[in-house]
């Protein structure tokens, strides 16, 4: 099957890609590492401030479509799916940003917001979309975390 949905990637640090690296880590272990390894799905940008992490995001993965700014790259590249891989403190900008440029799917890492209120705040102006959100939290199903809950059974 063709991979087919696009997916551009805000905060290449540890979870958006540099987790990858981890030896010990079942995989994948980042979004960057997910997208890739999907098979209907494509990673076709990034963001990040840090031009280092732009750099080593480049030479990881081969993407060539990178940006300083979010609103630049989601104006480029349209992608079907955003993950917000950044501190939690941009997740609330983020999100409006993406919401504002009707990006469809916007995968979010935890936690959502800083507080209950910014959380609230959050809601309210993602009721008002057509942009489904998503809050990341796989670990449930990670081998090491199901092979605990065996034995604690």
């Amino acid at each position: 099957m063709a991979k087919n949905i696009r997916c551009a990637i805000a905060g290449l640090g540890r979870i958006g890609t540099a987790l990858e690296k981890d030896a010990l880590r079942e995989k994948p272990s980042s979004h960057a590492g997910a997208i890739f390894h999907h098979v209907r799905t494509e990673l076709t940008a990034g963001a990040d401030p840090d031009r280092k992490a732009r750099s080593e995001f480049r030479s990881d993965w081969g993407i060539k479509n990178l940006y300083a700014d979010v609103s630049d790259m989601l104006t480029v590249e349209q992608p079907d799916i955003l993950h917000i891989a950044s501190w939690t403190e941009t997740h609330m900008d983020l999100l409006k940003i993406a919401v504002g440029m009707n990006v469809p799917v916007i995968i979010c890492e935890k936690p959502l917001a800083e507080s209950l209120d910014d959380a609230k705040r959050i809601l309210q102006f993602c009721e008002k979309t057509s942009s489904q959100i998503v809050m990341n939290h796989e670990r449930r199903f990670s081998d090491d975390y199901r092979s605990i809950r065996n034995y604690l059974k």
